[in-house]
């Protein structure tokens, strides 16, 4: 049988390692005989990835129990970013449903006077249908 030496750290004697002796589970001898320990990567980054996205989760909740985030109280919105609101998150949706949902947006005429100004239909915030030149 072919033997591996191997050296013992705690000890500093060299031990024979039989070659058909079952190493423990993530490690290999290398070319030089030395143990080394194999890191599954694709498992720890299944890890981190999930313990990233919860650190980003508790990062986004504080910085919105602060008044930071995206989801800050309405009352410290611009009207920039409440013009925004009702031009991206609520698109296709009537004003009046907008106006009941969404109310710090305001009235039904308010949203419907956004929409207009940004060159979309009134009521839903659609784009407008071209006119067909006959």
């Amino acid at each position: 049988m072919s033997t591996v030496s191997a050296q013992s750290s705690d000890t500093g004697k060299l031990h024979a390692l039989k070659a058909d002796t079952q190493l423990p589970n993530g490690t290999y001898l290398d070319k030089h005989g030395d143990l080394q320990v194999s890191l599954d990567i694709n498992k720890w980054a299944n890890y981190l990835a999930t313990i990233t996205h919860h650190i980003e989760l508790f990062e986004r909740a504080l910085d919105d129990e602060q008044g930071l985030g995206e989801a800050r109280h309405h009352a410290t919105l611009t009207g920039d970013e409440l013009d925004k609101q009702i031009l991206e998150q609520w698109a296709g949706v009537p004003s009046h449903v907008v106006a009941t949902k969404a109310p710090w947006l305001g009235v039904p005429r308010t949203i419907e006077n956004v929409r207009a100004r940004h060159g979309l239909s009134r009521t839903r915030g659609e784009e407008r249908p071209e006119k067909n030149a006959a």
